[in-house]
C-alpha cells in the first residue's frame, strides 16, 4: 500500500509529474516554462512537506479536518 510506503508514494507522484511534463513536452514540441516550474516545485516540495508532517500544528489540522469527514 502506498500509505505503508513514503518512498512508493513520492515515487509514483513523481513519476507521474514527469510524465505530465513529458507529455506537454511531446505534444507541443517545445517545453512550457510553467509546466517546468509547477513540476519542478511540486517535486522540491517534498523534503518540506515531509518536514511539516510532523509538527503539533499540522496534527491539529489533520486531526479537524478527519473530523469533517465523519
Amino acid at each position: 500500500m502506498a500509505q505503508d510506503s513514503p518512498v512508493l508514494f513520492a515515487l509514483t507522484t513523481v513519476g507521474l509529474a514527469l510524465v505530465g511534463l513529458a507529455f506537454d513536452i511531446w505534444r507541443h514540441r517545445r517545453v512550457d516554462w510553467i509546466v517546468l516550474a509547477a513540476t519542478v516545485v511540486f517535486i522540491a516540495s517534498f523534503p518540506i512537506r515531509i518536514a511539516l508532517v510532523t509538527t503539533p500544528g499540522w496534527i491539529r489540522t489533520a486531526s479537524w479536518l478527519a473530523t469533517l469527514v465523519n
